[in-house]
């Protein structure tokens, strides 16, 4: 617990993040509305900050119409409420990693204890509505164990490769599983770019996640039902 300049109230804090961020641009402004409202004060400011440099908006209008123009940024802060004031909000959009290891981080802080977890409370639902899966798990994890899983298909493909022997339906069965891990392994070794911190999409979109998953499966779908009509035939 901190305490204000003043010393006068005690000067609560929250905070929250997500870890892998995906949305549209409405999404950035309807948030940017529900801090605001959480808040209940005016004096809302936004920043941009991209390769051209930083830009400030104290306007919601002028917000809006340059996140809809919005193709790539580095950092983008919305930040609501008097500080040191009843209840404060700032939600940080990290994209290129330049603060924190999270795409999105919600810091709430006052001296209103009830708007204090009023205002996080919203702020957050708002936020994780872009959360993508594995939710609050951190990137690094999901790697390491990425790279568990895929070693031990890959270990177990190889196994059935070697000794299926003329099981036709196993040798596929066990390439399927090998190659599933040589894939999962690529991925967990890119996750970075494979899953970026925050993906802003146009409308109509497909995540670039959504669009790898589709492919893979297909093809893993494929080898698998090779090896189950290459067994029946056998």
């Amino acid at each position: 617990m901190e305490r204000s300049l003043q010393g006068a109230q005690p000067v609560l804090k929250r905070e929250a993040v997500v870890w892998r961020w995906k949305g549209y641009r409405p999404d950035i402004v309807r948030i940017a509305k529900g801090v605001i409202a959480a808040t209940g004060a005016g004096g809302a400011v936004a920043e941009i900050v991209d390769a051209m440099g930083k830009s400030d908006f104290r306007a919601l209008a002028e917000f809006e119409q340059a996140v809809a123009n919005l193709e790539k940024f580095n950092t983008l802060v919305i930040v609501s409420g008097a500080d040191h004031g009843p209840c404060r909000i700032a939600v940080v959009f990290d994209a290129a990693g330049v603060h924190s290891t999270a795409a999105v981080t919600v810091i709430t802080s006052g001296t209103d204890p009830a708007a204090v977890d009023r205002g996080h409370a919203r702020a957050t639902q708002l936020v994780a509505a872009g959360a993508r899966e594995p939710k609050s798990t951190e990137p690094s994890q999901v790697e390491q164990w990425g790279v568990i899983a895929a070693v031990a298909a890959i270990a177990g493909g190889l196994l059935g490769l070697v000794f299926g022997e003329s099981d036709g339906g196993m040798l596929l069965l066990s390439l399927a599983l090998a190659v599933a891990g040589v894939v999962g392994m690529a991925v967990s070794l890119g996750y970075e770019n494979l899953v970026p911190r925050v993906e802003l999409l146009r409308s109509g979109q497909t995540p670039r996640l959504h669009k790898f998953a589709l492919w893979v499966s297909g093809a893993i779908g494929a080898a698998l039902l090779g090896s189950l009509v290459t067994g029946v035939l056998h």
